[in-house]
């Protein structure tokens, strides 16, 4: 049911009263729907309360897979765009030197997986010409389900859309993200509100914290993560693929970076590294794999770049989740 009285008594935690009379909920549902199958599965099993131990593991463990699949559809997009060996490197940078080590293994009850295997699923689909326009527009209502600001996502399909296309895309993304209009609906009143507002919580878009948002060691983008500066280097290589506009995905990277550092808390919380823009690492990825192409055409060899680059920046991250761990 949508009456959060009992969850919110047993969690020691408060929302506000909606226009219905009942406590709100700020979380999109999106999550909640790709968790369920194998909630309910572990539901059937124990007959529990819904908050021991066995769901935390069942949700964590799920949210691993999710992950895990969503590297698998970045190795097999990026396969198609350069040559296996770059495939592989790029995933295992991928891994391993971003906040998805952390989110994708440890603390995998947040949405962040999730958030990652939809935007490899959108990044397989878009790079894809044959892909139909009603799974295009789909795959942004899946990412806007999610995280509502993955709905930035669409910007990428602007290069596709015309006369014909416009209709099948408006479905598919709407279709997609219909149940958290009816959630919203069902608890609010309306179908289209920002919980998150109603909170207090907002935009000052005159004063963003860009330069804090990248680089302070709050939990600055590139202070934690110093291979998204490399990765966003092969942007603006000319042996960056065709199959999606450079520019779109910088202008979608940029409204993203915008969006967080003008949001109240632009830290994001407690959050290893820039958390909010885990879903734009499928698409940094790509442009990873493009400096790595460099890379090797240059003549360093496959094993040198490990060496020189992955290794040493997938220690420094380990270090990091360390020094995180401890501290919080």
């Amino acid at each position: 049911d949508i009456n959060f009285s009992n969850e919110y008594a047993a969690l020691g935690a408060s929302q506000q009263l909606t226009a219905k009379g009942l406590l709100g909920n700020i979380y999109s549902v999106g999550p909640a729907l790709l968790w369920l199958p194998q909630f309910l599965l572990t539901h059937r099993m124990i007959y529990g309360d819904g908050f021991t131990l066995p769901y935390q593991l069942t949700v964590g463990v799920t949210s691993v897979f999710y992950a895990l699949f969503g590297f698998l559809l970045l190795h097999r997009t990026v396969t198609k765009l350069f040559s296996p060996i770059i495939a592989r490197l790029t995933v295992i940078a991928i891994a391993f030197t971003t906040n998805m080590l952390f989110y994708g293994s440890l603390d995998t009850v947040n949405s962040h997986a999730l958030s990652f295997f939809a935007a490899s699923l959108f990044l397989s689909l878009v790079t894809d010409r044959k892909t139909h326009p009603i799974l295009l527009g789909a795959a942004v209502g899946l990412l806007a389900l999610i995280r509502p600001q993955d709905a930035l996502f669409g910007l990428l399909l602007l290069p596709r859309i015309n006369r014909k296309t416009l209709m099948p895309v408006a479905t598919g993304a709407l279709l997609a993200f219909l149940p958290q209009l009816l959630a919203w609906q069902a608890l609010y009143g309306k179908f289209w509100v920002s919980p998150y507002l109603d909170r207090g919580y907002g935009f000052n878009f005159l004063q963003p914290h860009l330069v804090e948002v990248l680089f302070s060691p709050r939990s600055g983008l590139i202070f934690w993560s110093p291979v998204i500066a490399i990765a966003s280097a092969g942007l603006f290589l000319k042996e960056f693929p065709k199959p999606i506009s450079r520019w779109s995905i910088l202008i979608l990277i940029f409204l993203e970076l915008y969006l967080v550092a003008s949001w109240t808390t632009w830290w994001q919380g407690a959050s290893y590294g820039g958390r909010m823009f885990i879903s734009l690492l499928p698409l940094l990825g790509l442009a990873l794999a493009t400096v790595f192409s460099r890379l090797k055409s240059l003549g360093m060899k496959p094993w040198a770049i490990t060496l020189s680059i992955i290794l040493p920046l997938s220690a420094i991250n380990s270090l990091l989740i360390l020094f995180f761990l401890l501290k919080n």
